[in-house]
């Protein structure tokens, strides 16, 4: 949402995401991730692109402590061999830094944006999830299973 409202045109960005756990057993996601590197796949890659009339720059996004990867350590060096650009995000306001950084024009307002973001972000991680707790029904006692097997027998001898 922020380089959405912030980054200026003609930037174009996107996000990609790469972070997507396979599911299934171990022989469906060994499958799953053959079909995917044989398609072209790698790991490592960041999370955003950000295309500028004279820069390429990828962010890498990560939360709480989280560290980069050794392949997105070796990405990074990849990119930095092509003189292209990438830069390690723990806040939306580091997005911005990295913007300017990069030579990449913001809005005035772009450092209120962002801490907007961040804060707004904040708020999501610290609410407590609440747990939807359905109604147990309540199971019936052996008394009445057995008034009801008699019921149901003495209707089916029709007394």
């Amino acid at each position: 949402m922020f380089l959405k409202d912030c980054l200026p045109a003609p930037c174009f960005s996107t996000a990609i995401e790469h972070g997507v756990k396979l599911v299934g057993t171990k022989e469906q996601r060994e499958r799953a991730w053959g079909r995917l590197k044989a398609q072209g796949v790698k790991t490592g890659l960041a999370d955003v692109f950000v295309w500028s009339p004279s820069r390429f720059l990828e962010l890498e996004l990560k939360a709480g402590k989280n560290t980069t990867s050794d392949a997105q350590d070796a990405f990074r060096d990849a990119l930095h061999a092509l003189g292209h650009s990438y830069a390690v995000c723990w806040k939306v306001e580091d997005v911005g830094l990295a913007l300017i950084r990069h030579d990449i024009a913001l809005p005035a307002n772009w450092h209120f944006q962002a801490i907007h973001h961040d804060a707004a972000l904040a708020t999501d991680r610290h609410k407590a999830v609440r747990k939807v707790v359905r109604p147990v029904k309540a199971k019936p006692t052996r008394r009445q299973v057995e008034g009801g097997n008699r019921l149901a027998l003495a209707m089916a001898r029709g007394t």
